[in-house]
């Protein structure tokens, strides 16, 4: 893969996370549109650290609110919603201890990755 390939990629994936559209399909469709093939999975596991690094930059403030109410205050609100988010990622932590392989095989299909856009 070249630079500006790793480029373009990069930029399908920070314009399209802070949409309410799949970041990640878009990569895939991107990928297969540009006959790109990503040597292993450390490219987008890169990837998905940078959005996760501008992520908490652009909500750090929200972040740390959260967590020092939680944390700090005992907040009741903050400790909801850090309790919301725990119960939020346990499906998608059940699902991929329990199904990874097969949800990463779905994901390698910019066709099935196309119609479950499509569904969005």
């Amino acid at each position: 893969m070249t630079i500006w390939e790793a480029l373009v990629l990069g930029l399908i994936q920070g314009a399209t996370e802070f949409l309410p559209v799949s970041s990640s399909g878009h990569l895939v469709i991107g990928q297969a549109l540009l006959g790109l093939e990503v040597p292993g999975i450390r490219f987008e596991v890169a990837l998905h650290l940078a959005t996760l690094l501008s992520v908490i930059l652009v909500y750090r403030g929200r972040i740390l609110s959260i967590a020092a109410g939680a944390a700090l205050r005992q907040d009741r609100e903050d400790l909801r919603y850090v309790w919301l988010i725990v119960i939020a990622t346990i499906p998608a932590a059940v699902l991929g201890v329990f199904f990874g392989d097969a949800v990463e095989a779905l994901f390698d299909a910019p066709a099935v990755v196309g119609i479950a856009l499509l569904g969005q």
